[in-house]
């Protein structure tokens, strides 16, 4: 056995019907999945970065207002860049639609939690619901896979702890705004190793203490208060890691390098986010409202949390959001995006800083996208138009001015939004492009970010199916063969589902299971194993089963008519084998065997002679002539066939006809058996 010991399910599992398989190409012994990472690349840390909100041109107002130009995010100078589709389950993108209809995009949009979930999981889902499937089950998210693999976890927003997507990398409910249940969840159940967010419930969006407190992103004081104390945690590992709990900005900025604790929930001194929600004129340009100066930037919790994570010698995921782009989004705020947007983008610089003083490309990947748009911003004149719809790019009004743009709609928008990645495993986002956007170009799904980031979590499994064999079959024809996938095995100790599969005649069959039992005709069948760890499929793994058919050789039956009251008590079977078999080939251990009504010799001899050179057998077989009529029911003409085994495994028959007459007629029997005395 290989690698790890694996999880195994013995069972046994019927065969499925074979079927007719039409146009469908075969797979060959070497065929792998195109999006296992490539070899040599082991992403050990996976840092994910959602601007919530954000579409293309929240980017251009920030880079306008920040540089005077687009494109010089450090983000932006990324090798892979795509759109990103993110339209929960039942919805569509369609990009000729999406620019022949201005108000295309005003529908079908998804919202941060399903699309929380869709990027944590790899699946769609409805709205409102955290990593919770369309039938109600819960799914395991990419957290949860890392934290399996023994690597370190954490969530950083600047909105509260609790809200969407923070949660859609920890918790499992129906409902987003199950607050108290979620930071439950997060709080005591998973085995996240930072957790750092807003919603301080003794601090009001000024960064003021409020009285009474406000416990609505803990659900009750008492969850507040154990964090708070440190006597909450609890880890994947059975062991309690309590939280090691801090809410001063010199606390956190503190964390940004030396010691740091195994557990850290990171709780600012503010409500919902960290700078959004602040008073002031709301429609001021950026910064002209002064910032909250008690809370820290997006840029130094990250900080904070990338010194807890990096102390895992396996490595770490962690996604980190600028949560509030949306709020402002929501809000039709141009100077409170130019704020969030640059907080965000502070914060990405400082993890590619860290990539590259503490760790490198080739073993950490950062991806930075957004989880849907918001608000729907173009450039002035935008819209409907009699000759068609209009999309007009944003003014640039210079350096530290924010550019000339226009909101429409205050909600999420079904539009693409932009991918960006770089490092370990990157490129593997080239593999899920679902189509070509007329205006952004190539596009990926939402939930390819989950996919891609599970095939980096995983090692695939390795499918054995067996040394090549031969069988033999049976004297008609068919061979029973035993399937056995147990030296199959997965690295990260997974469990294994096994699909068989194999054609016949052109016809389609499979078996599932780690075992299995077939049958086969005469030939040579390649049975190929695929095994699955819920994660990847195997590079799939073949056996060539190759069915040696019957000998057929000559029988003759005497006496060839058979009368029921007749008094000859034996049958003579006279089989003689092909050229080239000897006597000692025939396996003696196996009793010959005469169809109908299956009944073994009374006795049985073999003969051989040498003829030129060559072997010939000849075996002699009584049988009760009693048994055989007996087993025979209807009179009239009847082929038996008689079958052996040799020495190889391999069977040997003949057939003959012989003839069952029917019992005479009482006075007929007296009468010929007085005349005979």
């Amino acid at each position: 056995m290989k690698g790890l010991d694996t999880f195994r399910r013995i069972l046994f599992v019927p065969v499925a019907c074979c079927f007719i398989l039409a146009g469908t190409p075969a797979l060959r012994a070497g065929d792998c999945d195109a999006n296992t990472p490539a070899p040599g690349c082991t992403a050990k840390n996976i840092i994910l970065l959602i601007a919530d909100g954000c579409g293309y041109n929240h980017i251009a107002a920030a880079d306008f207002y920040e540089y005077g130009q687009t494109g010089l995010q450090v983000y932006e100078d990324f090798p892979i860049q795509f759109a990103m589709s993110t339209y929960a389950v039942g919805g569509g993108y369609d990009p000729n639609l999406a620019w022949q209809d201005f108000d295309y995009v005003m529908s079908g949009a998804t919202d941060s939690a399903a699309s929380a979930t869709a990027i944590a999981t790899g699946i769609k889902t409805y709205s409102g619901r955290l990593n919770i499937d369309t039938n109600g089950n819960a799914v395991m998210n990419v957290a949860e896979r890392a934290e399996l693999l023994g690597k370190a976890t954490g969530v950083v927003t600047t909105v509260p702890f609790s809200h969407s997507t923070p949660a859609g990398f920890a918790a499992h409910n129906i409902s987003r705004d199950n607050f108290g249940q979620i930071a439950e969840e997060m709080i005591y159940d998973s085995a996240l190793d930072v957790i750092m967010g807003t919603g301080h419930p003794a601090y009001n969006n000024n960064g003021g203490q409020r009285r009474p407190a406000n416990f609505t992103y803990f659900g009750k004081s008492q969850t507040f208060l154990d964090v708070f104390n440190g006597t909450a945690g609890a880890d994947a590992d059975g062991i309690d890691d309590p939280w090691v709990f801090i809410s001063t900005l010199q606390e956190f900025r503190d964390l940004a390098a030396g010691p740091a604790p195994k557990r850290l929930f990171g709780l600012p001194q503010v409500f919902e986010t960290l700078q959004q929600r602040r008073s002031g004129s709301t429609k001021a340009a950026p910064f002209q409202v002064p910032l909250t100066a008690t809370v820290p930037a997006l840029d130094e919790m990250t900080r904070a949390a990338l010194n807890v994570l990096d102390d895992d010698p396996d490595g770490f995921f962690v996604m980190i959001e600028g949560g509030a782009i949306d709020w402002t989004g929501h809000q039709n705020q141009a100077g409170r995006l130019i704020e969030e947007m640059l907080d965000f983008n502070r914060a990405v610089r400082a993890v590619v800083d860290w990539v590259e003083t503490n760790s490198d490309w080739n073993q950490t990947i950062v991806m930075v996208t957004a989880d849907h748009e918001t608000g729907y911003i173009t450039g002035p004149g935008s819209g409907h138009n009699p000759r068609g719809p209009v999309w007009n790019n944003l003014v640039n009004n210079g350096k530290g001015k924010v550019p000339a743009m226009e909101w429409h709609i205050s909600s999420h928008t079904n539009s693409l939004v932009p991918l960006f990645a770089k490092g370990c495993g990157a490129g593997l986002f080239s593999d899920y492009i679902d189509g070509n956007d007329p205006v952004r170009g190539p596009y990926v799904d939402n939930t390819d970010i989950g996919k891609v980031i599970f095939s980096l979590l995983n090692h695939p499994p390795v499918a054995d199916a067996g040394e090549d064999r031969t069988v033999y079959a049976d004297t008609n024809n068919i061979a029973r063969a035993a399937l056995d996938g147990n030296d199959s095995y997965d690295d990260d100790g997974d469990n294994l589902t096994y699909q068989w599969s194999w054609t016949i005649d052109g016809n389609s069959c499979e078996a599932n299971g780690v075992t299995a039992e077939i049958e086969l005709p005469a030939g040579e069948h390649n049975i190929r194993l695929v095994v699955n760890d819920t994660f990847a499929d195997s590079c799939p793994d073949e056996t060539v089963i190759t069915v040696v058919g019957p000998v057929r050789s000559n029988l003759r039956l005497l006496p060839r008519r058979l009368n029921r009251q007749s008094h000859n008590s034996k049958v003579l079977a006279i089989l003689r084998l092909p050229a080239g078999i000897g006597k000692d080939q025939i396996d003696a251990n196996q009793p010959m065997l005469l169809y109908p009504p299956k009944i073994s010799p009374a006795s049985q001899y073999a003969f051989q002679s040498d003829r030129n050179g060559s072997l010939h057998s000849t075996i002699f077989a009584f049988f009760y002539k009693s048994d055989i009529t007996k087993g025979i029911t209807e009179d009239g003409p009847v082929e038996l066939r008689l079958t052996g085994r040799l020495t190889s495994g391999q069977y040997f028959y003949g057939s003959d006809e012989i003839t069952i007459a029917p019992q005479p007629p009482r006075r007929w029997w007296r009468r010929n058996f007085r005349s005979k005395r």
